[in-house]
């Protein structure tokens, strides 16, 4: 067997006893649960003792999680146990520890992969670590603000009319995407408005995203009204053709959109489509950030798909 291990920590501003109550009571942990947030028709059942809980869905499989061991306020453990959409076995820890800037809890799993299957160890381990970042960030979310700070929408298919576009192309680290994507729109958007194009929404298209190496390869821009042939400054311009598409729709602070991109993936898993080829996955924020309330912010993840 080929072993792997996955461990996330968060700094958390909460009392102890909230976020450990948040974390161990398997009753609340769907309100910050990274998988079932995308299956919000998940059949969860929990035990009478409060220490465990199978659940059975279309999206995210079908499992079970006990917990084995704790001591309040420091750690627990568990067994996880997946039977959809393959079986497998995992050893799960969280910790719980008062640091300086607050609390600091870490998340772990232990699992291993067939032998067979050695190549995926590198990758299992990016992704799982990924789904337990969103996580932590969810339960931090939860116990800092009561609640959390999005909600997803599931449309599902849409024709999406052809549309150009302005943009620059660029390729960073994953970590660093935020404030990389940032300094990109501000200068689409002087070039733009120094040239007198009309702007609509904003727009990221995906051409790579590698989580293994952590980079990724994006053009970010604004949809226009008509093409701009010839862009200078350094600017690209295309077109996103007409097309069938699958919809996740985000509705909130930018700073969570890594879920409702993690939900249309586990939609595509489920298979519940096929990605197409014609053109790159690719987001469209909806409304102005500079002028519409963070809670109200509505961002469309649009997956093309298979004709």
């Amino acid at each position: 067997m080929s072993k792997y291990r996955v461990e996330k920590s968060v700094i958390i501003h909460a009392d102890l006893n909230r976020i450990y109550n948040l974390a161990r009571d398997v009753r609340l942990s769907r309100s910050w649960s990274p998988w079932l947030i995308a299956d919000p028709d998940c059949l969860v059942t929990y035990s009478d003792d409060g220490k465990s809980y199978s659940w059975e869905g279309r999206i995210s499989g079908a499992g079970e999680n006990k917990v084995i061991a704790e001591v309040p306020n420091e750690r627990f453990d568990s067994n996880l146990l997946f039977l959809k959409p393959w079986k497998s076995r995992a050893a799960v820890s969280m910790t719980f520890q008062n640091v300086a800037q607050g609390v600091k809890v870490t998340w772990t799993l232990d699992s291993s992969l067939p032998l067979f299957l050695f190549w995926m160890k590198n990758m299992m381990t990016a992704l799982i670590g990924m789904d337990y970042q969103r996580g932590l960030n969810m339960l931090k979310v939860v116990a800092e603000m009561g609640e959390l700070n999005f909600r997803l929408e599931f449309p599902g298919f849409k024709d999406f009319q052809e549309s150009p576009y302005i943009g620059v192309s660029n390729q960073c680290s994953i970590d660093g995407i935020a404030e990389n994507m940032q300094k990109d729109f501000q200068r689409v958007q002087t070039l733009s408005q120094n040239l007198g194009i009309i702007l609509k929404s904003g727009l990221s298209i995906y051409h790579k995203w590698d989580v293994v190496k952590g980079m990724t390869e994006y053009t970010i821009g604004f949809l226009v009204d008509k093409p701009v042939d010839n862009p200078p400054g350094g600017l690209v311009s295309g077109k996103i053709p007409l097309m069938k598409t699958y919809v996740v729709r985000h509705h909130g602070s930018y700073s969570q959109l890594g879920n409702a991109w993690a939900s249309g993936m586990m939609h595509k898993q489920a298979k519940i489509f096929q990605s197409g080829r014609q053109f790159h996955p690719f987001e469209i924020y909806e409304n102005n950030p500079e002028t519409t309330p963070e809670s109200d912010l509505v961002t469309s993840i649009v997956f093309p798909v298979k004709a």
